[in-house]
């Protein structure tokens, strides 16, 4: 499975990143809204935590509607560290990978005295990569990737782009479908345009694995990334006043493989 993108590469460093939480049943608070009896609001928020060890970053990002009509004003926060809405989400960005360990972190949401939800979120380990084989790729050659495991991970994804155009929405990425500490990368990520049977695309590659839980949002952590993930998982949040979803990337350190025409 793959995605890639063409975007704007200034944002990171400034922007923040996105979300982790509920995947498992009953995972969620319960509900709490405060209104009059039989009132009938109904919320939508998405949520994504992001530690990315490359620029040593921490970034969460949000966005919340009542009955399909964005707000501006609610209290989000994440163990206690708030987020502040800014042009058209809310974001929390923290010059440190490390700011908070790894493990469940509590995502706190408020809309006045309408509504009240605790959202507990798992943010996993670190992760590194151990082995990129062989380091000079040629058409041939398989490109075979190992790195640690991390706990806290539901799974696994391999991005691979061309140096010094990470973070602008290009690049190939797939899902490891075993959980599994390594995987191949499909040839296609070494091609014009990420196409299946195109033309080998020379140059020097780097390698990401990111280590995620719940379900990070595909658009609202697009930018924030080395490279965009590959799809758009499934909503993990469907409680009876609000759903959407939740989820956490870590990101490794980058490793690197130069491929060659022949």
């Amino acid at each position: 499975m793959k995605k890639y993108f063409l975007l704007n590469k200034l944002t990171l460093l400034g922007l923040a990143i996105l979300v982790a939480v509920c995947a498992l049943p009953g995972c969620g608070g319960d509900s709490t809204p405060v209104g009059p009896p039989g009132g009938d609001n109904n919320y939508h928020f998405i949520g994504s935590l992001i530690k990315d060890l490359n620029h040593n970053i921490f970034v969460m990002t949000a966005d919340i509607e009542r009955n399909d009509t964005a707000i501006t004003d609610a209290d989000i926060s994440v163990s206690g560290d708030t987020l502040i809405f800014s042009e058209s989400y809310y974001i929390l960005t923290i010059d440190s990978a490390n700011h908070f360990g790894s493990g469940t972190k509590s995502i706190v949401i408020g809309d006045s005295d309408l509504f009240n939800y605790t959202i507990p979120a798992v943010l996993p380990a670190s992760l590194t990569i151990t082995s990129i084989l062989p380091p000079v790729k040629d058409p041939s050659d398989l490109v075979r990737v190992q790195w640690t495991g991390a706990a806290g991970v539901e799974g696994y994804i391999i991005a691979t782009v061309k140096q010094d155009s990470s973070y602008t929405k290009k690049g190939y990425s797939q899902f490891v479908t075993s959980q599994t500490t390594s995987a191949t990368i499909e040839n296609e990520a070494f091609t014009v345009n990420n196409l299946s049977g195109g033309d080998t695309d020379p140059g020097i590659y780097d390698i990401f694995v990111y280590a995620y839980w719940g379900v990070p949002d595909s658009i609202m952590t697009s930018a924030l990334l080395p490279v965009p993930v590959p799809s758009q998982l499934d909503a993990n949040i469907d409680e009876q006043k609000i759903s959407g979803s939740v989820g956490a990337i870590v990101v490794s350190l980058a490793g690197t493989v130069e491929v060659i025409t022949q």
